[in-house]
């Protein structure tokens, strides 16, 4: 029943991120103009993505915790992230690039996804995309 439960709210705030995302990005058909060179403009939607981040550390427990020192992020994961699948990871891992970067996903370069048992690196997201140890 828990695992029914955790399956379902994480599922939830999937869609809702999914939701987001799309909506950002959807321009109506309309043919727009291609956008002028000038400063960088967030790549995702930061407020959501802290908050889907926030939900995956203390509602749904896919996530324990995430220190970002000294240089490189390093998130561990909690005991729900070994029931997603391969896909639903790399969505919140997109998430969880848009949190670190407060909404500029080009400015982190390098995440490692540690065991919460072990310590030891069991993913890690970088310019090459998300991919598993």
């Amino acid at each position: 029943m828990k695992n029914l439960l955790l399956a379902s709210l994480a599922g939830l705030i999937l869609v809702l991120y999914i939701g987001s995302l799309l909506n950002q990005n959807h321009t109506g058909g309309t043919n727009q103009p291609a956008p002028t060179p000038g400063p960088e403009k967030p790549s995702c939607d930061a407020k959501m993505a802290r908050e889907l981040v926030d939900g995956m550390i203390n509602e749904t427990h896919i996530l324990r915790s995430i220190r970002t020192e000294p240089s490189i992020p390093k998130i561990t994961v909690d005991h729900a992230w070994f029931t997603l699948d391969f896909e639903t990871k790399k969505i919140f891992d997109n998430a969880v690039l848009c949190y670190l970067a407060n909404g500029y996903t080009s400015r982190v370069p390098l995440v490692s996804y540690l065991d919460p048992m072990t310590g030891k690196k069991i993913a890690s997201s970088g310019p090459s995309g998300f991919s598993m140890e």
